[in-house]
């Protein structure tokens, strides 16, 4: 009788340390999913309203990686994997390399929108520029702590690409619309910096005394 009582003891402590290891996984997906906002892959006229001002840019997403063309002579890329961003300049015959960039020091929503938390909030609905869209509050806190405030307006029809974005920070908000939009993986040559960039480090480096 004692063996069984032993053996059901084992038994409950089996399926019990079984339910616990599947709650753990389930907690775990849970938080994998609300670290990260996946929005498609796009490229899109970036259209940032400052201080009254419409400013243009021309961007591309792919996964966490951006880039932003501001005019033709000037280029922004943002690696996501190495933290890195390149300025090219003068047609990308110069290039200045920047590692470990703090994500509040890039410029557009798109480039904040990646986090080590990322909480979301669905709200109304509404028509955008003739894009029915989901309206969504999202929340990210970034590796060094710093939170910002989103209101995205996804449209349903472009699979979820944002035609808005109001971004809240401590330094102000900041309100894009995005048009002319394609959606899709944009062509990887564009995310690939040119082979003669320069650490920043060393642009500021004092050129040797003459001889």
């Amino acid at each position: 009788m004692g063996q069984k009582v032993i053996g059901l003891g084992r038994s409950r402590k089996l399926a019990l340390s079984l339910v616990s290891a599947a709650m753990a996984i389930l907690v775990a997906s849970m938080a994998i999913a609300q670290e990260s906002l996946i929005l498609p892959d796009f490229s899109a006229t970036e259209v940032a309203n400052i201080r009254g001002r419409e400013v243009a840019s021309k961007v591309y997403r792919a996964g966490a990686n951006f880039r932003a063309d501001p005019s033709p002579e000037i280029a922004t890329i943002y690696l996501a994997a190495n933290h890195t961003m390149y300025k090219l300049m003068f047609h990308g015959t110069q290039c200045v390399e920047t590692t470990s960039i703090p994500p509040h020091a890039l410029s557009s929503p798109l480039q904040l929108l990646s986090g080590v938390k990322v909480t979301r909030q669905s709200g109304e609905t509404a028509v955008v520029d003739g894009h029915p869209c989901k309206v969504e509050n999202v929340e990210v806190t970034a590796a060094d702590g710093r939170t910002t405030r989103f209101k995205l307006w996804e449209a349903t029809d472009l699979k979820g690409v944002p035609v808005k974005i109001e971004m809240h920070t401590d330094r102000g908000q900041l309100t894009t619309t995005y048009r002319d939009i394609v959606v899709g993986t944009p062509d990887r040559a564009l995310f690939t910096p040119p082979k003669n960039c320069i650490p920043f480090e060393k642009t500021y480096q004092a050129a040797p005394p003459n001889k």
